[in-house]
């Protein structure tokens, strides 16, 4: 806090000039230096709220792999390798609902948690 106030000074409290600035010893700007401090105290409060919920923070994770599209395809076809056990179906995933089941009467037939969208 001490060098960013002393920095503030030096650069007459411009914004643009404070950001812009060398932060001594580290050999960021000011702004750099801020966004480093941020995220690092982002990430322990993340740490220790998961330590203290008893998750396994170190327990290893397999994330799908994303697959962008070529420069040429068409934007939103990307593809996203997945396995049995991290494939997800969702709402594209399901047969689109027909006329008679988006009816109010076809709704009140389904058991609760099932029904119809609304048109």
């Amino acid at each position: 806090v001490r060098n960013v106030a002393e920095i503030a000074l030096a650069e007459g409290g411009d914004l643009e000039r404070i950001g812009a600035a060398a932060y001594p010893g580290s050999g960021n700007t000011v702004a750099e230096e801020l966004t480093n401090l941020i995220a690092d105290a982002v990430l322990d409060g993340i740490q220790a709220e998961m330590t203290a919920s008893g998750a396994d923070v170190g327990e290893a994770v397999d994330v799908p792999v994303e697959t962008l599209p070529d420069a040429g395809s068409e934007a939103g076809t990307s593809q996203v390798e997945a396995t049995p056990e991290t494939a997800v179906e969702g709402p594209a995933a399901a047969e689109p609902a027909s006329q008679a089941e988006a009816t109010p009467e076809a709704a009140a037939e389904k058991p609760a948690g099932e029904a119809a969208p609304q048109a």
